[in-house]
């Protein structure tokens, strides 16, 4: 589960009687910055909500979300500022690749441009894997709706790189970066791409080298709107 309360950093920058742009300035950043934050656009870290409580003074506990504090009753601000963070979250590094849900996307980066924070106990329900392992990127085109739609966010577990049985998989396949199913036929050594639009038909390869995969779909975090 990926959470983003903004409606506690609107009150918080509200309650201080400082406008975005004087929050921007204490904090270091532009008006945009903050704006994305407080609207869910940019994704909360343990660093923006201890750069943001300052600049608002207000405690960083104010900030997370309530159903973390309910997750973590005993957390206080002497926990959250101590460098061993782990203890309560985790941050899963967001990369700048865009996987396609379409025909593949020849021009993608793999650069990390920020962190997602999640609590322990909700990446225990996501995956027993270590967080260093879970990326996240979003993803462009319909071929795997209802599944994933345009600009949903994946969850990728890169310790992943044999297909087994049905799942969904990021991999490259002809110098195209994809998010689908994959089935391979180890008798024949071909591979099937499908997708879960049906208006996609299946991709055959006729040599499973030809597939790199990068890892699993694990979670899929919806775009509303």
């Amino acid at each position: 589960m990926m959470w983003n309360d903004m409606n506690k950093i609107k009150d918080a920058i509200k309650k201080s009687g400082l406008t975005i742009i004087q929050v921007a300035e204490k904090t270091g950043t532009t008006h945009s910055t903050i704006s994305k934050l407080q609207n869910g656009i940019n994704q909360l870290t343990v660093e923006w909500i201890e750069k943001l409580s300052k600049a608002i003074d207000c405690s960083p506990l104010e900030l997370l979300p309530d159903e973390w504090q309910k997750e973590n009753p005993n957390y206080g601000k002497s926990n959250f500022e101590s460098s061993n963070k782990e203890q309560g979250f985790a941050e899963i590094e967001i990369i700048s690749a865009i996987a396609c849900c379409g025909n593949g996307n020849k021009n993608y980066d793999i650069e990390i441009i920020g962190k997602q924070l999640i609590s322990i106990l909700s990446l225990k329900e996501i995956t027993n894997s270590k967080p260093e392992n879970i990326k996240i990127l979003k993803v462009r085109g319909d071929s795997m709706t209802p599944t994933i739609n345009d600009s949903d966010l994946i969850w990728v577990d890169i310790s992943y790189k044999t297909p087994t049985g049905d799942g969904l998989y990021l991999f490259i396949v002809r110098d195209e970066l994809m998010v689908k199913r994959i089935r391979f036929n180890i008798f024949n050594n071909t591979a099937t791409i499908t997708s879960d639009n049906q208006n996609y038909p299946p991709i055959e390869t006729n040599k499973t080298d030809e597939i790199t995969v990068i890892g699993k779909v694990i979670s899929i975090s919806k775009m509303l709107g």
